[in-house]
């Protein structure tokens, strides 16, 4: 069985390969994908359509080419915040909360695949809808629940006194977060707003997205 997955494309594919950011390809159920990523995105997992995640590795003559270019040209070329948002940590009890895992928060972000776990088709427009959606929307809001924690204070965030460890309560400002912004509704409603703005500037692929 065959079906559409994505790839999230860095700065270096898309201006030396001429590829999108958004690269819709198809795959079988028998893709590396299922059974060696790299992890799987807890924000879409609220969502209700667990994505997973696999770095591609880079094409190593791209070094080589970016010498060649006049240094004012010369750019990074592992950039690809699109794909670190779909990463970041919405655990409400952890540590980490907000921030991607030491694996996806290296400077090095190449280009990487995305594809549904349960194997269903996924195409560009769903993955720029959410990748906006993780940027513009959840992790600004994430900021803004970190600065209400430390606004509060003393009697917030719990120190044990044993291990020293910070346990955090999970039904405050991080449970309202997740209930108000991590529900299929709230995202279905985004994107069908990110819809409408494509759409009138003539971008056919929106039409049926």
């Amino acid at each position: 069985r065959w079906f559409k997955a994505v790839k999230l494309c860095c700065d270096g594919e898309m201006k030396f390969e001429g590829k999108k950011n958004f690269t819709e390809v198809t795959i079988s159920r028998y893709h590396p994908i299922f059974s060696h990523n790299n992890g799987e995105s807890g924000i879409s997992k609220h969502l209700g359509f667990p994505l997973l995640v696999k770095l591609i590795p880079p094409n190593p003559t791209w070094n080589e080419m970016m010498t060649q270019l006049p240094r004012n040209k010369q750019f990074s070329l592992y950039e690809n915040p699109a794909a670190v948002s779909l990463m970041v940590d919405v655990e409400v009890a952890s540590k980490n909360w907000k921030l991607p895992p030491k694996f996806w928060d290296r400077g090095e972000d190449s280009t990487v695949l995305v594809a549904r776990k349960d194997m269903k088709d996924l195409t560009a427009c769903q993955v720029e809808v959410l990748t906006n959606y993780c940027q513009h929307e959840v992790s600004w809001k994430m900021g803004v629940v970190m600065e209400k924690e430390m606004c509060d204070g003393v009697g917030y965030w719990k120190v044990d006194e044993e291990t020293g460890d910070i346990n955090i309560p999970t039904d405050k400002t991080r449970q309202k977060f997740i209930n108000d912004y991590l529900l299929s509704g709230k995202f279905a409603k985004y994107f069908e707003k990110f819809k409408q703005n494509k759409v009138p500037k003539g971008d056919a692929t929106w039409a049926d997205a």
